[in-house]
């Protein structure tokens, strides 16, 4: 799979603003899955593929609860299936 980077210069590095509230709740339903107590805190790093149709994101991840502060590092794949974005793999950086 090839990346291209996104955002043209922006200092955000996360997906188009567009697009961000479908990323965001295809990494909730991965956590609900995957029963992880965690929440986005922010994205590092997002690249879309050629095609459209897959992605990739480094997301800090914090604890839902708040009890701790500290975060962790999490690369995150999606694929488009059906016209939605849904996580098809995770890992810890």
């Amino acid at each position: 799979m090839s990346l291209v980077g996104c955002g043209g210069g922006s200092t955000d590095p996360g997906p188009p603003e567009a697009d961000r509230p479908a990323f965001d709740q295809a990494v909730a339903e991965y956590l609900h899955r995957s029963r992880m107590d965690l929440k986005i805190e922010q994205y590092k790093s997002f690249s879309m593929g050629e095609d459209g149709a897959a992605a990739q994101a480094e997301i800090a991840m914090g604890y839902a609860g708040g009890v701790m502060k500290a975060t962790q590092r999490y690369l995150f794949e999606f694929e488009k299936f059906d016209g939605r974005w849904q996580v098809t793999d995770c890992s810890q950086k």
